[in-house]
């Protein structure tokens, strides 16, 4: 299978819902929204963040970036990577972990407590929320969201629903 025949055909659009409390770049009303299913041990995910980055700073205000998980099972350090975003969020840090842990993958296996302080977060609220798990029905709710929309690996992007599948350069993402 081509990465192309991955996305299905172009012209479909999905209808790919976003909680309120999804961690989220940019305001609800903007022109367009990117919804990316990502793991934060792929290194394709890795990869598209400069890409990202870019097309944020050329599209401004029009754009609202939204993360879903999809920890892929053979990653070992996914899932947990996946919870310490979770443990992020609820301290209003997601971003911050989401950057640090994209920049430092090789380091998911034993030194997720370690990018956790350098994000500056609460670490008794992040020790209780690693060890309660408190985030694995949000995580696998995500998970059977990107399993719906045909999202199978990672990264998976929608941009006002347009599907499209790997790692892109910020002109292709700009073309959709």
């Amino acid at each position: 299978v081509r990465i192309g025949e991955e996305a299905g055909d172009p012209k479909t659009v999905w209808r790919v819902a976003v909680r309120p409390d999804d961690p989220q770049l940019g305001e609800a009303s903007a022109l367009v929204t990117m919804v990316l299913f990502e793991d934060f041990e792929c290194p394709f995910c890795k990869q598209l963040q400069g890409a990202i980055k870019s097309v944020r700073e050329k599209v401004g205000k029009d754009l609202r970036v939204v993360y879903k998980h999809n920890p892929l099972p053979f990653h070992k350090n996914a899932s947990a990577a996946a919870e310490a975003a979770e443990a992020a969020r609820a301290q209003g840090k997601f971003w911050e972990l989401h950057d640090i842990l994209f920049a430092n993958q090789d380091k998911l296996t034993a030194g997720l407590r370690a990018l956790a302080e350098q994000a500056k977060l609460d670490m008794s609220q992040y020790d209780n929320a690693m060890s309660a798990h408190g985030a694995r029905g949000r995580i696998a709710a995500d998970m059977e969201q990107a399993a719906a929309l045909g999202a199978r690996g990672t990264p998976n992007i929608f941009i006002n629903g347009r599907k499209l599948v790997g790692a892109k350069d910020a002109e292709t993402l700009l073309k959709h």
